[in-house]
């Protein structure tokens, strides 16, 4: 082994050669590839020589003769970058002489110990060719190849079976290519919008510009794209582009490879920030310069992934059975379309009429729509290219052919990327232009703004074909109204102003240049104006309260409004990105939207919760009385219950109130029990820990300590203190450490050290440290420019100050937000814990140790400041206790 390392040394200070001329600037990417590709020809070269050694001389000049060492793949198209694999291919006649295998094998060890990342086959001509049939990989791979060492006409003999094969079954070959290039995709969960791409594999990146070269060299038998164009393959102005984004997407790769010190083709956030301040870009006008330099991205990776889309469509051959199919089952429309395999196209002599004008096109669409099929390609190709003549008023046939395609439900969400990708949609709504391929740069969006709006209205689609919204959707009069709504609600991002309130005004200037009526374009302002308010409620506020619930009814004006912004809501989520959405989320959506259509109604008001508190008690004691008819057992329980504070009783259910009230009956004081209820439909676990114990009325934050070590996130707590000295705390979580219900062993230790922090403090640090669960997630900075910030708000509720707390989520924060809370001699009687873009919002519902809200201005703003102060210490260093 020690023999090899100069050999590998030498490999490495040759490629570092290179890299430090392309670092400085010396190398432009395209010789950087051509310069490490011939580096890498030469250090083979030496390991063959090398390898020749453990084969007699009398027989190199025969194995000379028997194989064939070929260059294939990237290395073959002289495209290695620094960590690329080094994809070879040993190929012989049928047989193969006496020393291939010995000879094969040395040089693949050689290869594998001088630190190369080989992908390597040995096979003959026949099982190539054979295998290439079967396998689109092997045929992608055997489109540009090299010799490096043999035989030169074993190497011809294979290019000419090859490309034999090739012609004869082109369209076999292109339909493996894009059915191997889907998988790629569907596999890796690539879109060409996510916001983590892969330079490589993602769609639109350099594997379908590999893609379109393969295509043009099955169809016009060249390679490369400038030779697409000469051969008239591919407009000169299209190839000009792909060259440009096939430069522009190989520098960043090399660059990702270069900062690694590997194989690294995932843009990640990090890498965005550094490439971003590698070009020097800056922010513009509420634009962060990495939202900036990203759009660049999206709009080069959207041109090529359609491009590569139609490309391929054309290059293919039609078959016999097509042309039959097409002579059969072809229907023509109007003597002007064909419908045919799920597409419309237009006859021949009618396409420049088609796409002549605004109205025509919409017409098109509109025909698609009637017949459920798609614009086909070929006719989106045309519309893109004549595009930029059309004019650009509406004309008011064009806005009710418009409002006629958002009208049908359920596949608006086709329409719609349809009419965007052939450029039609921003003719329409100007505003799109900004929005296409427009970055939120953070943890919590998944997609760019275009694509994320997109995705809203497919769930839109699919909400009004699913039951329980199904029937929420079919009491929506105008559909159009909502699916405008949403196209609208996001094209005020980008800017420096409130996206909400912006987007609110493009609502408005977008309802006058498509004439809608007056009481059309107010709903349509107001759902975009309030379109994040009821998740923000939902989720952060205590939606129990008949007030925060009013107050809501009277921003939604009635049930309709009420309706579509519940839906908008569900979508809006939804479309996030993955995981964001989940059961509990659900169920306090539909929690409040239930709450506001009564309150709408008049049935869920402050007036009536006098009447509300007692029929809940009776309830409650009704339910009790079933199992019990002891009359003095029947009055403690009624006692224990008037001694409960309101937002427990508007809270929580008959059921749950009688199995509290029975455990508080026979606690006795220093008495402590823990109640676990699993939620399969919501996979959330509630934790009641209920005590007499003095003083654990304030021991919040050592609870929250043990749930967090224990790798619980906790969704909600709920803090509850009776008259009677009677203590409550009920906390929904979601176990990172269970799929479904919590092992009882498990939750045996959460409930020993739920008591022990209830009875008296313990450590804290020392717990999250045995836990070591977030190092590698902590130890990264937060990405966001968002700045941690507090508010406070003294109007929602009317018991208690309510606390905002927006602040990077790191372990051990709530444990120590909470701790500042319990210092500041402030009581908790709610929380909730919830996501607002990149940061964590923790809410918490206070009153001073006599259970009063905080009314003094100068105590608020000396919390608000105190608890900023905190916050800023954990993120510097006071985080690293709960992680090292």
């Amino acid at each position: 082994m020690s023999e090899l390392l100069p050999y590998k040394a030498r490999w490495q200070e040759s490629l570092a050669e290179v890299v430090v001329a392309f670092q400085k600037k010396h190398l432009e990417v395209d010789e950087a590839l051509d310069q490490i590709t011939q580096k890498m020809d030469d250090f083979i070269e030496l390991l063959i020589e090398e390898s020749l050694k453990a084969i007699p001389d009398s027989s190199v000049n025969s194995l000379r003769e028997d194989i064939a060492i070929l260059a294939v793949g990237g290395y073959g198209r002289r495209e290695m970058f620094p960590y690329s694999d080094v994809d070879l291919l040993i190929t012989f006649d049928t047989h193969g002489g006496a020393f291939v295998e010995k000879f094969s094998s040395e040089f693949v060890r050689q290869c594998w110990d001088s630190g190369l990342k080989l992908g390597q086959a040995i096979r003959s001509i026949n099982d190539t060719v054979s295998l290439a049939r079967d396998e689109s990989q092997v045929a992608t791979a055997l489109m540009e190849t090299r010799l490096l060492w043999g035989n030169p006409e074993l190497h011809h003999r294979l290019r000419a079976r090859f490309e034999s094969w090739l012609q004869k079954s082109r369209r076999s070959f292109l339909d493996n290519c894009e059915k191997s290039r889907k998988k790629e995709v569907d596999e890796t969960a690539l879109a060409v919008y996510s916001l983590e791409p892969d330079v490589k594999r993602s769609p639109g990146t350099l594997r379908d510009l590999q893609l379109i070269r393969w295509a043009g060299f099955a169809r016009y038998e060249v390679t490369g794209i400038q030779a697409l164009a000469d051969c008239g393959g591919l407009k000169p102005e299209v190839a000009e582009f792909l060259i440009e984004t096939q430069y522009y997407l190989s520098t960043i790769r090399m660059n990702l490879h270069v900062h690694a010190g590997r194989a690294q083709d995932v843009l990640t956030r990090q890498e965005q920030l550094w490439l971003t301040d590698q070009e020097g870009i800056s922010d513009f006008e509420g634009q962060r310069a990495v939202e900036r330099y990203m759009q660049q991205y999206f709009r080069k990776a959207d041109f090529v992934a359609r491009t590569s889309h139609r490309f391929i469509e054309l290059c293919k051959p039609t078959t016999f059975q097509e042309r039959v199919s097409a002579r059969v089952y072809r229907r023509i429309v109007d003597e002007t379309y064909i419908v045919l395999n799920g597409r419309l196209n237009v006859v021949s002599h009618n396409v420049k009429e088609v796409i002549s004008s605004l109205e025509s096109i919409l017409h098109a669409f509109t025909v698609a729509a009637d017949h459920k099929v798609r614009i086909s390609s070929r006719l989106i190709e045309s519309i893109r290219n004549h595009v930029s003549d059309l004019p650009r008023e509406i004309s008011p046939e064009a806005s009710s052919q418009f409002i006629a395609l958002l009208n049908r439900a359920g596949t608006v969400g086709t329409f719609v990327r349809d009419l965007y990708e052939c450029g039609i949609l921003e003719i329409l709504i100007p505003q799109f232009t900004h929005a296409r391929g427009l970055l939120q740069f953070n943890n919590y969006h998944a997609y760019t703004v275009d694509e994320h709006t997109f995705r809203v209205i497919e769930g839109l689609d699919h909400l009004s074909k699913e039951s329980p919204t199904k029937e929420i959707f079919a009491k929506v009069r105008q559909p159009w109204v909502l699916y405008l709504a949403m196209l609208l609600h996001d094209l005020g991002k980008g800017y420096e102003q409130d996206h909400s309130q912006l987007g609110a005004q493009i609502a408005l200037k977008t309802a006058a240049r498509l004439g809608l009526k007056e009481t059309d374009a107010k709903t349509i302002e107001l759902l975009v104006l309030q379109h994040l308010s009821m998740s923000m409620l939902a989720f952060r506020r205590d939606t129990s309260d008949p007030l925060v619930v009013a107050e809501f009814a009277r921003t939604v004006q009635d049930a309709a409004k009420l309706r579509e912004l519940y839906l908008l809501t569900i979508c809006d989520i939804k479309a996030v990105g993955p995981g964001i959405w989940n059961d509990w989320k659900a169920q306090l959506l539909a929690e409040l939207y239930e709450r506001t259509t009564l309150s709408l109604s008049g049935k869920f008001d402050k007036p009536n919760l006098e009447q509300q508190l007692k029929t809940t008690k009776e309830k409650a004691l009704r339910l009790y009385a079933k199992s019990n008819s002891n009359a003095e057992d029947q009055q403690r329980l009624s006692e224990e219950l008037n001694a409960m504070p309101v937002h427990y009783l508007v809270s929580a259910s008959a059921e749950n109130m009688v199995q509290d009230m029975q455990i508080a009956m026979r606690l006795t004081d220093h008495q402590l029990e823990i109640v676990d209820r699993y939620d399969e439909d919501t996979n959330t676990l509630e934790l009641t820990i209920l005590t007499r114990q003095h003083g654990s009325e304030r021991c919040f934050h050592r609870m929250t300590g043990v749930l967090t070590a224990a790798h619980m996130s906790i969704l909600t707590a709920d803090i509850y203190t009776s008259g009677s000295g009677f203590i409550c705390d009920r906390f929904l979580i979601q176990d990172h450490d269970s799929p479904g219900r919590p092992l009882p062993a498990r939750l045996e230790k959460v409930r020993e050290n739920l008591a022990k922090a209830v009875e008296r403090p313990i450590s804290f640090e020392q717990l999250f440290q045995k836990q070591r669960r977030y190092r590698t997630k902590s130890e990264q900075n937060p990405i966001s420019n968002q700045r941690p910030h507090v508010s406070m708000d003294n109007d929602t509720s009317y018991h208690a100050t309510i606390i905002d707390i927006f602040a990077h989520d790191r372990p051990g924060l709530l444990f120590t937000l909470s701790k500042a809370i319990y210092d500041l001699d402030l009581s908790i009687s709610l929380a909730r814990i919830t996501t607002h873009v990149d940061l964590v919002v923790d809410v918490f519902y206070v009153t001073d140790l006599d259970g009063h809200k905080i009314k003094d201005d100068y105590v608020l703003t000396a919390i608000a400041s105190r608890l900023e102060h905190v916050i800023d210490e954990f993120d510097r260093h006071g985080y690293r206790l709960f992680i090292t």
